[in-house]
């Protein structure tokens, strides 16, 4: 299906818009079978990179902002490196399921750290559940004094990790991680993007759902 030049383009576009958008690629294309070779479904997992990508890339800069912007790159790639060189730490005890979280869903209540979201799970599960916490956007790590979630892991890609080296290679060679016939739908749908928003670079978009699938199916 070609793609289409549609009302939102421009360089910026709202999170109605967005939504929006997201609606309209589930009624035009087939995205719920984009899938793993094991069945795993990925289409909930790519349209949440999407929305965060196009929310962030649609945010106009001044001059002095984007200078700023670029010090912050710098910054964020050192901090980057620092978690890379750090291993990551699993639970002592074994955990049979696992949540993904990070630092902005985490609140104070009488002096520990709960995690808003996913703490009320692990009052059900136990010492079956465990929390992954990634950093923010920014790869900043907050140090808590209390933590209420019992099984706590900092989330990290390190380089003695196996998806570390899988990113670096599928980033240098594009390669995919989803068969030919899928990948033509995902590119008719970043294509589709790409015509609805300015802003979208077409390349980037690609490598940020790559390595989210990689990362997180």
């Amino acid at each position: 299906m070609p793609a289409e030049s549609k009302k939102f383009k421009k360089q910026s576009i709202t999170s109605a818009e967005i939504f929006n958008l997201i609606s309209e690629i589930e009624i035009k294309f087939s995205p719920d079978e984009i899938a793993l070779d094991d069945g795993t479904k990925l289409w909930n997992l790519l349209r949440v990179v999407i929305f965060h990508y196009l929310f962030y890339c649609s945010t106009r800069k001044s001059i002095k902002e984007k200078k700023m912007c670029r010090l912050k790159r710098i910054l964020k790639v050192l901090r980057y490196a620092k978690e890379v060189l750090l291993p990551l730490e699993y639970p002592k005890e074994k955990v049979e399921i696992c949540a993904f979280s990070d630092i902005c869903s985490r609140k104070t209540h009488r002096g520990k750290y709960f995690d808003i979201y996913m703490d009320a799970y692990g009052d059900v599960f136990g010492d079956r559940y465990a929390v992954f916490e990634w950093p923010d956007i920014e790869a900043h790590r907050r140090k808590y004094e209390g933590i209420y979630t019992k099984n706590f892991v900092p989330m990290r890609m390190g380089i003695t990790q196996k998806a570390f080296w899988g990113m670096v290679r599928d980033t240098i060679f594009r390669r995919m991680l989803i068969n030919d016939v899928e990948e033509k739908e995902l590119e008719e749908i970043i294509d589709y993007v790409s015509t609805s928003v300015d802003c979208v670079n077409k390349r980037k978009l690609k490598n940020e759902l790559n390595n989210s699938i990689l990362v997180f199916a």
